[in-house]
């Protein structure tokens, strides 16, 4: 990906893509461009050469920045607190205003692979159990109700999936979301869990401070509710939320545990701050134990668990800190006590 500048003096920015992934990953990208709001303007695309040509989004601050997570350095915690909140918002709002376009961003993606979760929420799951000591039969009923909000129709929207705040760029205009080589359909409640987590498939990952995920949750869910209330206004949304969000935690322990267990590391870039995959995973089993309770019992019962296992096992790992800009906030590091379960 580089940045050109044209004739008239403006810049554009293609984007080239190769190796083993080019096609499905080129095809994403030229229907998020085409079809998702709050991305850059897709200029001009070549199929043979793979090859896009997008507005330049800017060299303005990524929500990344301004929490801390690129450099390991402090800032305003308001201002990054705020940016936080507008992030969420952006995001339900863009995912909300593609609930009309579904047809014709499947029609964009047919043919294209798709990614069957199955195999790594099973291999969570197994992981979670041998961890903490439990039959994996004890937490079929709770997978059985995440493929049921997966495998859902009616509360479809169109999503980069790589949201993470890295790629959203704050421009004087608002958001802009990049990176969608990842561009899907999925149930809203998948990318709920972004915020909600938050940033479910992130390197860029660290312990907020209280409240902040519930307000991100809320902007999210109010802007998305402003274009699809059929999706917001039922019942049920909250707890399909946390569903989706035990469904990434169970893809994260199937994706991150076996290299954890053998030889942890950073999860993120070279230089950058970022927690360890043991730290990763200790903290968002924390948060499956806390949260999820009711809608996934066995679940919760097994993250539980899990920490448990993780703080003898893993002893000499610290725990997950606070987002550098957070840093000085008083109790941005309490833990309360993991939740008993029967």
């Amino acid at each position: 990906m580089v940045r050109v500048r044209t004739r008239d003096g403006d810049t554009v920015v293609a984007k080239a893509f190769t190796g083993e992934d080019a096609e499905t990953s080129y095809r994403r990208e030229v229907a998020g461009l085409r079809h998702l709001p709050r991305t850059p303007t897709l200029l001009a695309h070549d199929d043979a050469a793979r090859l896009v040509v997008m507005t330049d989004a800017g060299r303005d601050a990524t929500l990344a920045d301004l929490l801390g997570a690129t450099t390991g350095a402090g800032g305003d915690p308001d201002a990054a607190w705020a940016a936080a909140i507008s992030w969420a918002g952006a995001l339900g709002d863009a995912a909300g205003r593609t609930a009309s376009r579904i047809d014709a961003i499947r029609a964009d993606l047919d043919g294209v692979p798709v990614y069957d979760p199955a195999p790594a929420l099973r291999a969570g799951a197994a992981a979670l159990a041998e961890l903490a000591g439990v039959e994996p039969a004890a937490l079929e009923v709770d997978l059985t109700r995440i493929d049921a909000l997966i495998g859902s129709v009616g509360a479809e929207v169109a999503w980069p999936t790589d949201t993470c705040p890295d790629n959203a760029v704050q421009t004087p205009n608002g958001w802009m979301f990049l990176d969608l080589e990842g561009t899907d359909v999925s149930h809203a409640a998948l990318v709920a869990a972004y915020p909600h987590l938050p940033f479910a498939t992130c390197w860029c990952v660290f312990d907020p401070p209280p409240d902040l995920t519930e307000q991100m949750l809320a902007a999210f869910t109010l802007a998305l509710s402003g274009h699809a209330p059929h999706i917001t206004e039922r019942p049920e949304w909250l707890d399909e939320v946390r569903i989706a969000a035990a469904a990434w935690i169970l893809a994260t322990t199937a994706w991150l545990l076996p290299n954890a267990r053998d030889a942890d590391g950073p999860i993120g870039p070279e230089g950058r701050p970022s927690p360890t995959r043991r730290q990763l995973l200790r903290s968002r089993w924390r948060w499956l134990a806390e949260h999820v309770g009711e809608a996934l019992p066995g679940l919760a019962a097994a993250g539980a668990g899990a920490v448990a296992w993780a703080a003898t096992a893993w002893a000499d790992e610290p725990t997950l800190g606070p987002y550098p800009v957070f840093a000085d906030r008083d109790g941005d590091d309490a833990k309360g006590d993991i939740p008993e379960h029967e």
